[in-house]
């Protein structure tokens, strides 16, 4: 007799749970978001703080022009003169407020615009220093893709031309290009024909002036 289970007599094990994939988080990305974190923290901390909206920005950089100094004179004003008091919608109070808010906040205001145009430059000098020496690469892989041995080189040079496209070449433009190019080509001294018909035009004036000057000597009584 055989002692062979049938296979759907066998209990199945489960299969183990596939873990989630979840992205690898570098280590600039960590010190970025915990930057952000801070930032939001840090704009809680700010009172009335208000953001930006198309509704409202035209009204507020339309009076940007009066000065700070006419609200606080306007401020003095309505509290030394008791029948200027409700004659408009000028709460003395929240201009006066207003006035210590934008003392207090703008130095504020000036270090993180300061700080925002610097990581700016941070993240281009990064770039910029990455760049100068990949195109240093791609120059001398050129050299070596002449090889005709150098298939694997070729193949990476092709690459990188496709990557690089019309970009990163320094935005250099062509010498001959633009009309004060043209202009400059057909000028005097060029090799230009044009520059060689402005030389002969030129000389061709200039022996006629001599000849006249030595035709008016002749005539001239002694």
């Amino acid at each position: 007799m055989s002692k062979t289970k049938a296979a759907g007599d066998v209990p199945q094990v489960p299969p183990d749970p596939v873990p989630a994939q979840t992205p690898t988080i570098t280590h600039y990305q960590q010190i970025a978001e915990n930057l952000a974190k801070a930032i939001d923290d840090m704009l809680l901390l700010i009172p009335t703080f208000v953001e930006a909206h198309p509704d409202t920005t035209v009204f507020v950089n339309r009076h940007q022009n009066v000065p700070l100094q006419f609200i606080a004179t306007a401020v003095a004003a309505v509290e030394a003169n008791p029948e200027l008091h409700g004659t408009s919608s000028f709460d003395v109070t929240e201009a006066r407020d207003a006035l210590q808010f934008i003392d207090a906040f703008r130095p504020m205001e000036d270090r993180l615009r300061a700080a925002m145009q610097n990581l700016a430059f941070s993240i281009g000098s990064r770039k910029a220093n990455a760049a100068i020496g990949a195109l240093q690469v791609y120059a001398v892989a050129k050299g070596v893709a002449r090889n005709p041995l150098s298939t694997t080189v070729a193949s990476h040079v092709s690459n990188l031309r496709r990557d690089l496209g019309k970009a990163g070449k320094g935005g250099k433009k062509k010498s001959g290009s633009g009309t004060g190019a043209r202009n400059a080509r057909s000028g005097p001294g060029s090799g230009h024909p044009h520059g060689v018909s402005h030389r002969r035009a030129h000389r061709r004036r200039a022996g006629m002036t001599a000849l006249a000057r030595g035709h008016a000597l002749t005539l001239t009584p002694s």
